[in-house]
């Protein structure tokens, strides 16, 4: 068998997620079918991030087992003839039968767009979130601070999990501002279902004086969905990169 990792980039605004679905067109499911053409039907593509319906990716990181082989160079150019031109295959590295994209150790980046202008531009509706109301950025910097650490997560999900379930590491959480455009950027080793959305909802409350910084460590102490702010929509959400970690 011979392993690649693919480095993947996709506009989820037509697709139902990255994960196959029976009845709805999915971004693995395209990338399959285009994967047996090439490869025949002994291919498996298991990716890194498990994508919301709408939410885009510039670094999606997939790997692929194949009975045959094929020069890593030619890889990328053979899958984008095979499929439509908001999934790109980026880059294709070999890798040993020991690489899984999920179970070795790594970080994810990433990086949630809110437009906040009057008129929300054409070129930025597919990628930002439009957001109406007042902002001000030093009172979102200061409860971003709460979420960096380890901490259970759990009012920050859509799914109720077990405790031991829901805690995980924020390594980082940025934001930054262009004109009327707001850039929350979060580095975690792993997200709950819809976590980045709702970390970004309850930011955006803070932002328009609705909630106080420190609501955010009283959100995460209680333990309860109703404690965060709503969830963002999934179009202002991007996978930026997976950095896998060294000496894992």
């Amino acid at each position: 068998m011979y392993y690649y990792k693919l480095t993947v980039a996709y506009d989820g605004t037509n697709y139902c997620g990255w994960q196959v679905q029976k009845n709805n067109e999915t971004v693995q499911g395209v990338m399959m079918m285009a994967a047996k053409a090439l490869f025949g039907e002994n291919v498996t593509l298991t990716g890194a991030s498990r994508t919301d319906a709408g939410v885009h990716a510039n670094g999606q990181v997939v790997l692929m087992v194949s009975e045959k082989a094929m020069a890593t160079y030619k890889i990328p150019l053979a899958f984008n003839m095979h499929m439509p031109r908001d999934i790109v295959v980026i880059k294709a590295e070999e890798v040993d039968e020991t690489f899984h994209p999920r179970y070795i150790r790594h970080q994810k980046t990433y990086i949630y767009s809110v437009y906040n202008g009057p008129h929300h531009l054409p070129k930025d509706q597919r990628y930002s979130m439009h957001y109406r109301y007042n902002l001000k950025l030093e009172p979102m910097e200061e409860a971003a601070k709460y979420f960096i650490g380890t901490h259970d997560f759990e009012s920050y999900s859509s799914i109720k999990k077990s405790i031991d379930q829901t805690i995980r590491t924020i390594h980082d959480l940025k934001i930054t501002k262009e004109g009327a455009m707001y850039r929350f950027e979060i580095v975690g080793n792993g997200f709950l279902y819809n976590m980045v959305r709702i970390m970004v909802g309850t930011l955006l409350e803070v932002g328009n004086g609705r909630r106080k910084p420190e609501s955010i460590r009283d959100g995460l102490e209680r333990k309860s969905r109703k404690a965060a702010g709503k969830t963002a929509p999934a179009k202002g959400l991007t996978l930026e990169y997976i950095d896998y970690l060294q000496g894992d």
